[in-house]
């Protein structure tokens, strides 16, 4: 099986290819979390019926993680037994509150493939020269466990809104509960923040770090 590079098109003034937007926000317990599962709109805005996903994505970075001290994370996410793997070089963009904008580049590999084996392109070419020719390791692992629904509307597709149960390898005992819409490529910050406008009334919480970000920060205080 051949490497096939993720491609989005996108609409003159949409979100740039390679640009990732998104808002993100703690869910405060399970009772909301049901109450947002069983959503069908948001506004204007429909939701489609949701799709499961479980996904491990795992983090990888050189022994004096080069690539994090160049502003970037490396992740391999890996679905169900034989399915492909993407792997994505992720800019450590900055949040403005629930708001997060950075870089990302996904290209499709087969399971199991060595970075050495990884081939070019922009998210690649970027990890390769912050590694600097340094092996890569594992830092951590993140499970997700999620529920993932179009948002539509006047029947176009403009964001995805994913509802998910994370898990962290740094602290086997916690787990997170979370909310994300992440505008797709024909779409803009507009549709955003009316989508965010409608999540007022379930006491969600606007989740400035990453998962990448709390995940390290798990690993560097000995998942305390």
């Amino acid at each position: 099986m051949a490497a096939t590079p993720i491609r989005r098109r996108r609409k003159p003034g949409s979100t740039p290819a390679g640009t990732e937007i998104e808002t993100k926000y703690v869910v405060p317990d399970g009772s909301t979390f049901a109450k947002l599962q069983s959503l069908e709109t948001l506004g204007e805005f429909r939701l489609t019926s949701a799709r499961e996903q479980r996904v491990t994505d795992h983090y990888l970075d050189t022994e004096n993680r080069d690539l994090f001290r160049g502003g970037y994370a490396c992740r391999r996410r890996v679905g169900a037994a034989g399915e492909p793997e993407v792997v994505a070089g992720k800019g450590l963009g900055r949040a403005r509150g629930a708001l997060h904008r950075r870089t990302e580049h996904e290209i499709q590999v087969p399971p199991v493939t060595p970075p050495e084996r990884w081939p070019a392109g922009p998210g690649t070419d970027i990890v390769r020269r912050l590694a600097r020719e340094r092996p890569l390791v594992e830092l951590f692992t993140v499970s997700q466990h999620r529920m993932m629904r179009d948002v539509e509307r006047e029947g176009r597709r403009v964001a995805v809104l994913s509802l998910d149960r994370v898990d962290f390898s740094a602290q086997p005992n916690r787990r997170d509960l979370e909310l994300e819409i992440e505008l797709t490529y024909r779409s803009d910050s507009a549709r955003l923040r009316a989508l965010a406008g409608q999540l007022h009334s379930f006491g969600l919480r606007p989740q400035a770090l990453s998962k990448f970000e709390r995940a390290l920060a798990l690993l560097d205080a000995g998942g305390s």
